[in-house]
């Protein structure tokens, strides 16, 4: 069950912000969303051996998402993504799981 309204969701989304994430406005063919957009590192095994890579992530209000389908294109920062899949947290907050275009 969702504490925060859509509206206190967005307030958070367009006002966080840090060394790791940054607040985004993400384009696509119907329209656009906000988003906290991050990279983080993450540890992918590959040959038996551990691979360190980036992983572009968004995370935004579930209403502003949930209608887009796997591997829509959405631009971020003047770069294109794809995304890979949605993780919803039932909250009423989904993370986007993205991959370069």
């Amino acid at each position: 069950m969702s504490v925060e309204s859509a509206s206190d969701l967005l307030d958070i989304i367009e006002a966080l912000g840090g060394i790791d994430a940054e607040s985004v406005t993400v384009t696509h063919a119907g329209g656009s969303f906000s988003a906290i957009f991050e990279r983080p590192f993450v540890e992918v095994e590959a040959g038996g051996m551990g691979v360190e890579s980036r992983q572009p992530v968004l995370v935004a209000r579930t209403s502003d998402v949930s209608a887009l389908a796997k591997d829509v294109s959405l631009t971020v920062q003047s770069v294109a993504y794809k995304l890979r899949r949605q993780e919803p947290d039932g909250t009423g907050v989904t993370r986007l799981i993205l991959k370069t275009a």
